[in-house]
């Protein structure tokens, strides 16, 4: 018998707020099962899930295959996963209060003197 696939997560999202520019994120997780009879008849099924990431910037794009074979990879897996929510949590807390900073300093006047206000002009 042929396997079948059963779809549990299927996220694509546009990263861009106003245009597409082909930045995109595709998040997918699937479970499929194998069913076989042996040769004495018997039934017997196997199940396994796979799950996959892709993130795209224009011509650049990060595929992950994230692998459940065996119990140290499916630890491996969450482990993947883990360190990258982590890791865009904090580049976004960064990104955030830098950006926060730099709004800040464009509010309040420069101390120091532009340029075209240090020229002295001088009519012959």
């Amino acid at each position: 018998m042929p396997a079948s696939r059963r779809r549990t997560l299927y996220v694509r999202k546009f990263l861009n707020r106003h245009y597409y520019a082909g930045a995109y994120v595709l998040a997918a997780v699937s479970e499929h099962t194998d069913r076989w009879r042996d040769k004495r008849g018997a039934r017997h099924a196997s199940t396994w899930t796979s799950a996959s990431l892709t993130i795209a910037d224009c011509s650049r794009v990060v595929s992950l295959d994230l692998d459940g074979g065996s119990a140290s990879d499916r630890a491996n897996t969450l482990h993947k996963l883990d360190v990258l929510i982590d890791t865009l949590t904090r580049l976004r807390a960064a990104a955030a209060a830098g950006f926060a900073r730099e709004a800040a300093s464009r509010k309040r006047p420069s101390s120091r003197r532009r340029f075209r206000d240090m020229v002295v002009h001088c009519r012959a």
